[in-house]
C-alpha cells in the first residue's frame, strides 16, 4: 500500500456506502434539502441584517461564520451577501464582522429590502468545473516566459530550481489540510446513509 493511500484511509471518515437504489433515492432528497437550506440561509441573513441594525450587535453573525468555516459551504456568497446588504465591516486583523456607523432608518429599510429581494446566492458565483489541464497550464506559462523573452534554457532553469520546493511545499498542505480534517472529524464516528 502507498504512503499516500494509507494517510488517505486514516484521513478519511469511515463511510458506509450505499447502493443504486438508495443513491437514487438519495440524489433527489440532498437535492431538495440543499435548496431548502439556500431559503433558510436566505431568511437567516435578512433577519441578521435587520437584527444587527437594531441591536448594534453582529456576535450572532460571528458565531455562524465561525461554525461554518471549512465545512463546504458557499460562504464567500455569504459574506458577499452580508457586506453589501448589512451595515456591517469585515475586520481583516480581528477576522470579525462589526458594526458601521448608525445608518438612517429609511437606508436601513431599503437595504432590507433590497437584501430579501436579492437572491445570497447570486453573490460570489462559484467557479466553472474544470479539471487541472497540465498542458494548458504549462502552455500559459511558457506562452508568458516567452512573451517576455524568456529563452528556454532560463525556463529550465528556473524549474529545476523550484522543483524541490514545490515539491514540499504541496506534501505539507497536503499534511496541513489532513490534520485539519482530523482535528475537525476527532472524534471520528461512522457517517451512515440510511437508503
Amino acid at each position: 500500500m502507498s504512503t499516500n493511500t494509507a494517510k488517505a484511509k486514516k484521513a478519511a471518515p469511515a463511510i458506509r456506502l450505499i447502493g443504486d437504489n438508495a443513491i437514487a433515492k438519495e440524489s433527489v432528497n440532498l437535492a431538495r434539502a440543499i435548496k431548502g437550506m439556500d431559503k433558510r440561509v436566505q431568511v437567516y441573513l435578512c433577519s441578521e441584517i435587520s437584527h444587527i441594525e437594531a441591536h448594534r450587535n453582529p456576535t450572532r453573525l460571528n458565531a455562524f461564520f465561525d461554525a461554518i468555516a471549512k465545512r463546504g459551504v458557499r460562504t464567500h456568497a455569504m459574506h458577499a451577501f452580508i457586506q453589501r446588504f448589512g451595515n456591517v465591516r469585515y475586520d481583516e486583523e480581528a477576522k470579525r464582522y462589526v458594526v458601521q456607523a448608525v445608518r438612517d432608518k429609511a437606508v436601513a429599510a431599503e437595504q432590507l429590502a433590497l437584501a430579501m429581494a436579492a437572491d445570497w446566492t447570486s453573490f460570489k458565483p462559484e467557479g466553472k468545473v474544470r479539471q487541472f489541464d497540465l498542458e494548458a497550464s504549462a502552455m500559459r506559462l511558457l506562452f508568458e516566459a516567452f512573451k517576455n523573452g524568456i529563452e528556454m534554457e532560463a525556463i529550465e532553469a528556473a524549474i529545476a530550481k523550484v522543483k524541490g520546493d514545490a515539491a514540499k511545499k504541496a506534501a505539507e498542505a497536503l499534511a496541513k489540510a489532513a490534520m485539519a480534517d482530523d482535528k475537525a472529524d476527532a472524534p471520528a464516528e461512522a457517517e451512515e446513509v440510511q437508503g
